[in-house]
């Protein structure tokens, strides 16, 4: 048995010329010689001015030794500085006064005052020959460049040779824009080449990727519309024109999509499979859904104002009708079957349904007029018992004119579609009034769980049975004023308490109390038969269950200080002893963040009494992998852990990628701010360099990488970017 709630409403161009120009911001000035490694050559944008020494290489302006100058229509450059931009390995031989310059199976040989040149081994004849001038070597820019498989392109008023080329990776399609800097536009690599798309007065509102598929909703300024859009064919597609998406669910291998179809004023409902997009049905709002069986159980609204619960099947796209004229609030999954609380399109019924997938019941259709359209059942006090008959019967707190009752919903033998509402009181062993306040009530293991709160106490019960009005009560303290029950069996298990909660975690039960003689704080764990209790739990921030464990992420009290900690424990279920099953993984770690990762749990926290923040990956032990980082980002892919974060002492900060079994360093003095995956070994890394003393600190940079080969390759440099997303 478990419960879970719904969620409730939750003109392509080529790059060359616009990526020049939106690159060229904040240069700084380093000489050519001042490398750091930071910036690879794949991607090259080069800008040389006749004249002038400095020349800009992706927002750096460097020096050269001697500058540009043309001779007989050709610009000629210093060799290495061209040469090792274009990512050539250079060799000169001085006794031939020769250049050879490899790179990726290209290989360039050049000899002083020599016209003829050699590419691969076939002689190209050159309309200048490479010269030495102030006891420096030149070679002409666009015979090197152009070999090198870059673009080149001469402004004659500025004076200026731009030289760009694009790397070719086997990425997939990546989209990445900026929407808010100067030069607003969608950049788009497709593994080949780089275009970009200009927003020209348009906004991307939200992007959504399906199946590896992408739909924008982009608002046009100028004519004051949402409109759909997808990308295919490298440009933007409209799909649907003046539509805002107001819900979504994913069902049946598609995404739903509602929404409000502005120029038809009408709700329509479609359906995306990550290719294409269907209409579903018109005339249909959707309201509060909840998937369960493979069915998608959702409110529809039409705008003849009618309202109904419908369902999709697996597999089908015509909504059947499951009740007319009723409006689900909240749901419920308790042991198989979904209960749904209403409300009704006419008049002041609360219906209470159940559904187990085939058959739809309204547990409350029987009840009298008035109490149908009093009675409010707490969804967050209900629960599911199956007595010793197999009768199917609900446990719930149901209040009426502000007063809560202990209420059962009883299927009846002879007629499963019915269900009788008792009145559901505790024997005078627990309390001689009989009528008590429920804080919450559960069933786990055959066992009726109650917190009462009168007697402060949990108590048990194995079922209950029939009885008359109990002595001790007024016919007019009940809700139903003739059937009654009385809990049999019953067993307090945890008297002169506080409760602080029951919860589930997988199939386990947990009870969290405070002793009220002792004042001691115990959290008791249930699996099946067995008990173990954890002492001085305050407070759970949350829980993970991993195989047979389960870790708790705690507030604690430190019995040699008497001071509140944070601590992590574990709960070990593959420990046969229920004593011997809690321990402590770590004492006065808050927990930052942590995800699953195969069998083993990687964690970010940080310790007290260091002030430290440390990263822990436990599998059958408990193994420190970074020992003083302080998580800034934190992104898990498939089996994976991208994070990025800062050394407190060094104040540096690092990319690390983690496994399931320890962590390697990608990447000092970086840090990540998004990672996505693309195709086959490669992600595309976008963040923010912080190498002290480099022409490129502090400037951002989206990067290819390659987890295969370890390799970083950027792509562009001081690019500020809204969103990262991979097209298959």
């Amino acid at each position: 048995m478990y419960k879970s709630h719904f969620l409730k409403f939750t003109s392509v161009f080529f790059i060359i010329a616009a990526f020049v120009t939106i690159l060229y911001t904040n240069s700084v000035n380093v000489y050519a010689s001042d490398s750091d490694g930071i910036v690879t050559t794949d991607f090259v944008d080069l800008e040389f001015t006749i004249g002038r020494v400095d020349y800009r290489s992706k927002t750096a302006v460097k020096k050269m030794e001697i500058a540009p100058f043309i001779e007989n229509g050709r610009t000629l450059v210093p060799f290495r500085t061209i040469f090792e931009e274009l990512g050539f390995n250079v060799n000169w031989n001085g006794t031939t006064k020769s250049i050879t310059a490899t790179r990726q199976g290209t290989t360039i040989n050049l000899q002083i005052n020599n016209p003829n040149a050699s590419v691969n081994g076939k002689t190209v004849v050159l309309d200048v020959a490479p010269t030495i001038q102030k006891d420096r070597t030149l070679v002409p820019l666009r015979f090197v460049a152009e070999n090198s498989g870059a673009f080149v392109d001469w402004n004659a008023e500025n004076k200026t040779i731009t030289i760009n080329r694009i790397g070719i990776f086997d990425t997939g399609t990546i989209l990445f824009y900026d929407q808010k800097g100067r030069n607003r536009q969608v950049y788009v690599y497709d593994g080949k080449t780089i275009a970009t798309i200009p927003l020209h007065g348009k906004e991307i509102k939200n992007t959504i990727t399906y199946n590896g598929g992408l739909l924008i909703t982009l608002f046009d300024a100028d004519n004051d519309t949402n409109n759909l859009v997808t990308f295919r064919n490298g440009k933007f597609q409209t799909l649907i024109n003046n539509f805002e998406i107001r819900n979504q669910v994913e069902f049946n291998d598609n995404l739903i999509l509602h929404g409000y179809d502005r120029n038809q004023k009408k709700d329509t409902l479609y359906r995306f499979d990550g290719k294409d997009i269907y209409k579903i049905a018109d005339n249909f709002a959707m309201g509060n859904y909840v998937v369960f069986k493979d069915q998608l159980i959702v409110n529809r609204y039409t705008d003849t104002r009618q309202y109904s619960l419908v369902v999709f099947e697996k597999g089908s796209w015509n909504p059947k009708l499951l009740e007319d004229k009723h409006i689900l609030q909240d749901s419920m999954i308790d042991d198989d079957i979904l209960f749904m609380s209403c409300t009704l399109s006419e008049g002041a019924g609360k219906p209470f349904l159940s559904y187990d997938g085939k058959v739809l019941r309204d547990l409350t259709k029987d009840l009298p007029k008035d109490l149908r359209a009093e009675l409010e059942i707490d969804l967050e006090k209900t629960t599911h018992f199956v007595d010793d008959s197999g009768v199917n019967n609900i446990i719930t707190v149901a209040k009426r004119r502000g007063r809560e009752h202990l209420v059962v919903l009883k299927n009846s033998k002879s007629n499963p579609s019915r269900y009788d509402l008792y009145d559901l009181f505790v024997p005078a062993s627990v309390s001689n009034a009989g009528i008590v306040r429920v804080l919450d009530v559960e069933t786990y293991n055959g066992l009726i769980y109650l917190a009462i709160s009168d007697t402060r106490s949990i108590v048990t019960s194995t079922g209950f049975y029939t009885t008359g009005l109990p002595e001790n009560i007024r016919e007019d303290n009940t809700l139903t004023g003739s059937r009654y029950l009385v809990l049999r069996n019953v067993k307090t298990v945890y008297s002169n308490c506080n409760f602080f909660g029951f919860f589930r975690e997988e199939d386990k039960f947990v009870i969290h109390v405070q002793d009220n003689t002792s004042r001691d704080y115990k959290l008791y764990i249930l699996d099946k038969n067995k008990e173990s209790v954890i002492h001085d739990v305050i407070r759970i921030h949350s829980t993970k269950t991993i195989d047979n464990r389960m870790f708790l992420a705690v507030e604690d009290i430190d019995r040699i200080t008497g001071k509140n900690r944070h601590a992590l424990i574990l709960y070990d279920a593959n420990i046969s002893s229920a004593n011997a099953r809690v321990r402590n993984l770590v004492l006065g770690m808050q927990k930052n963040v942590w995800d699953q990762l195969d069998h083993s749990l990687v964690i970010s926290g940080t310790e007290a009494d260091i002030n430290r923040s440390k990263v822990y990956l436990y599998s059958d032990e408990f193994k420190e992998l970074l020992s003083n980082f302080q998580v800034s980002y934190w992104n898990k892919i498939n089996n994976k852990v991208f994070t990025s974060g800062r050394d407190s002492d060094t104040n540096t900060v690092s990319f690390y990628c983690i496994n399931s079994r320890n962590s390697k360093l990608l990447k000092n003095n970086f840090s990540a701010e998004n990672v996505i995956k693309a195709k086959g070994d490669y992600y595309i890394v976008y963040g923010r360099n912080q190498t002290p003393n480099s022409p490129y600190s502090n400037r951002n940079i989206l990067y290819i990488y390659n987890e295969r080969t370890n390799t970083f390759v950027d792509i562009v440099v001081d690019l500020q970017l809204t969103d990262l997303i991979f097209i298959k």
